[in-house]
């Protein structure tokens, strides 16, 4: 599992997940309730990830804005 830190570009590794977005770390990967969770920033404001469903996004993601 990749460990992320705050700024990084990121995006959902599972291609049925609906969420297609790139989305900046608020903050890195931390420990709640015994899991490894990152918090996201969004459109909409911030969320929680599940570090392991995340990954880096790619340079084209970055720039078009969506996983590919």
């Amino acid at each position: 599992m990749e460990k992320f830190k705050p700024n990084d570009k990121v995006v959902y590794t599972n291609k049925h997940i609906p969420n297609n977005l790139v989305m900046n770390v608020k903050r890195g990967t931390h420990k709640s309730g015994g899991m490894d969770m990152v918090t996201v920033e969004l459109p909409g404001g911030l969320a929680h990830a599940f570090a392991s469903e995340l990954r880096i996004a790619t340079t084209l993601e970055e720039k078009l804005g969506v996983r590919q």
